[in-house]
């Protein structure tokens, strides 16, 4: 099921449109960075995502669906993407904008406004609005969950290494994350190390104020 409600053709560099034409193989190969990073993650993020039952759910830049698949077995989920040619085979609803865009776009509440691996490519403006857009569209009560990358340790390496590739990738830290934050609710991080060891990224949460309307 494809359906989208809005088509923006506004970016054009190589952070998203790398991804034109890419398939499902290429998309989730499995490299060195996977490995090191990517799998040591998945032990924080996929028993979480497995203990959400019954909720309303919006995934932002789902891409092929690698975890959107945890989370349809039972819940019912919505996905943005800008390219959600990616998503049209997980067969949910998909709107088409960019992260900083989703409380400009759609009209509803969620109880979970979820993201992975996406606010890397999100510059501080960006990061910022993205915070804030996802914090407008959860219910009072509800769960905001995204992993960012830190500027220290293997995520000050992992950015640096994109950047020599002409890609623009972003780390925060901690204390950028609270500013950007600010207003919004309580917030958490679980820190994500590589095997190593060596930090990489943090797994943010932020749950939005039962009283706000």
């Amino acid at each position: 099921m494809k359906n989208i409600f809005f088509r923006n053709k506004e970016t054009e560099n190589r952070n998203y449109t790398r991804y034109n034409g890419i398939s499902e193989v290429e998309y989730n190969h499995h490299n060195l960075s996977y490995y090191l990073m990517r799998k040591p993650s998945d032990k924080k993020i996929i028993p979480y995502l497995k203990s959400i039952k019954g909720r309303d759910i919006l995934e932002v830049g789902a891409g092929y669906g690698y975890y959107t698949k945890y989370l349809l077995k039972n819940n019912d989920v919505e996905v943005a993407d800008v390219n959600p040619y990616l998503c049209q085979e997980i067969g949910v609803q998909v709107y088409e904008c960019e992260a900083r865009q989703i409380a400009k776009i759609i009209k509803k509440e969620y109880d979970f406004v979820l993201s992975f691996w996406l606010t890397e490519y999100l510059n501080p403006k960006e990061m910022e609005e993205f915070i804030h857009g996802a914090m407008e569209i959860l219910k009072p009560g509800g769960i905001f969950l995204t992993t960012v990358i830190l500027n220290m340790g293997m995520g000050k390496a992992y950015t640096f290494g994109a950047g020599l590739k002409g890609i623009n990738k972003y780390g925060y830290s901690v204390s950028d994350i609270l500013v950007m934050s600010e207003g919004c609710g309580k917030v958490n991080f679980r820190r994500i190390d590589t095997y190593l060891g060596i930090p990489f990224a943090t797994l943010l949460k932020i749950k939005k104020d039962m009283n706000v309307l």
